[in-house]
């Protein structure tokens, strides 16, 4: 679900930077603005993107891991863990 949030964060600032450049570059010459304010607007969501899935890989579990996943054991809940895989011992 985050990496869903992270691509509508980065459409929106690259619209809102679009728009941005648009308005501010309308005021001196009207299509050389425009074509700018394409370009710096999918830099911008292309940085924002790059930078969302690179944070997302930060919190990510290693490949050679197991998932546990959480238990009730006497009433208490156990938390989901990841451990490293029993071939990674070898």
């Amino acid at each position: 679900m985050r990496r869903y949030l992270i691509i509508l964060i980065a459409i929106l600032v690259g619209l809102i930077v679009l728009v941005l450049i648009d308005k501010l570059a309308n005021q001196t010459d009207p299509k050389k603005g425009l074509r700018n304010a394409h370009i710096w607007g999918a830099t911008a969501a292309l940085a924002v993107l790059a930078f969302g899935f690179y944070w997302l890989e930060m919190e990510a579990a290693a490949p050679t891991t197991d998932y546990i996943p959480a238990k009730v054991i006497d009433g208490q809940i156990v938390q989901p863990d990841f451990v490293p895989s029993d071939s990674d011992a070898q």
